[in-house]
């Protein structure tokens, strides 16, 4: 199979746009040769962008360790909570609406049933309004504090965290990547199920390629130890799309975290370096914000 490509030539008349046909197997070769390039450099320490210098681990001889975590959100099953200004403006604009529509006249609610009974005015009751009661926004998994229930804060993002030991930290779901020929969204969705049983959630990954990602430079000691720089680890977000969290293999313990609550489990070197992906509720501007300001 055969795909046109772009090319310029040079001629008499200055540089021409063509085309030429170029075979598509030589493309897929192209992007795996590019591919295991790039990830060998990464492990080299000299795959960087000219704003950040000069890779440090290049200088020390020392090579970096590759790895993904899959960055797992369950998205709000509620709607959040109005706020103030919010409120107002939907009944402002509501009591709008309302004085501006046109009366509707009642016949045309009659059936034809009504006006051969005589009937003038239609009967808009509902049986059914005094049998309809709203789901609590509320959970009992948010009265008794359960983190590992996804019942809790329904108007709120939860993000899935591992304890790998009993003396480590919560961190998302992350293993190494060993295999250069394995893309490395692979290893993000290995991670997850890594740490979950045989009966496991569906999650969708959102992209392939990394949403952020981490270059955690290990102790000296460690360094000489193994003779590695450092570990990068490359963030992939994924969405829960149907099931639920029944126990955890290779770690001890497991929760949903809000994002607010993230910095009471993850380290700080962490939480700045995925602090820009991760959506939460989202900032909500306050009405005191846009009128109560004081002018010159």
């Amino acid at each position: 199979m055969l795909l046109a490509g772009l090319r310029l030539a040079g001629g008499p008349g200055g540089t021409r746009l063509g085309l030429r046909a170029v075979p598509l197997r030589a493309i897929s070769n192209n992007a795996r040769i590019v591919r295991q390039n790039v990830l060998r450099k990464m492990k080299k320490g000299v795959e960087r962008l000219p704003s950040q210098g000069p890779d440090p681990a290049a200088s020390f001889g020392k090579g970096w360790r590759l790895a993904c975590a899959a960055v797992v959100e369950r998205y709000p099953v509620v709607t959040p909570e109005c706020d103030p200004f919010e409120s107002e403006y939907l009944t402002g604009r509501f009591l709008e609406m309302q004085r501006r529509a046109r009366p509707i006249s009642p016949a045309l609610f009659l059936t034809e049933k009504d006006l051969m009974e005589g009937k003038r005015e239609p009967d808009l009751s509902d049986p059914y309004a005094e049998m309809y009661q709203p789901a609590p926004r509320t959970t009992e998994a948010d009265r008794t504090g359960d983190m590992r229930s996804l019942e809790r804060a329904l108007d709120e993002r939860l993000y899935f965290l591992v304890k790998r030991g009993e003396k480590g930290r919560f961190q998302f779901p992350q293993i190494l990547a060993a295999d250069e020929k394995v893309p490395l969204w692979r290893y993000a969705e290995l991670a997850w199920r890594g740490v979950t049983g045989e009966k496991r959630p569906e999650l969708h990954f959102i992209s392939h390629t990394p949403a952020c990602h981490l270059e955690h430079v290990y102790p000296v000691e460690y360094q000489q130890k193994h003779d590695v720089y450092g570990v990068k680890v490359f963030f992939y977000r994924a969405m829960l799309m149907q099931g639920e969290v029944e126990g955890v293999r290779n770690a001890v313990d497991f929760v949903w975290a809000r994002d607010g609550e993230l910095a009471e489990y993850l380290t700080a070197e962490v939480r700045t370096a995925v602090d820009g992906i991760l959506l939460g509720v989202g900032p909500t501007v306050r009405s005191k914000d846009l009128f109560d300001v004081e002018h010159p």
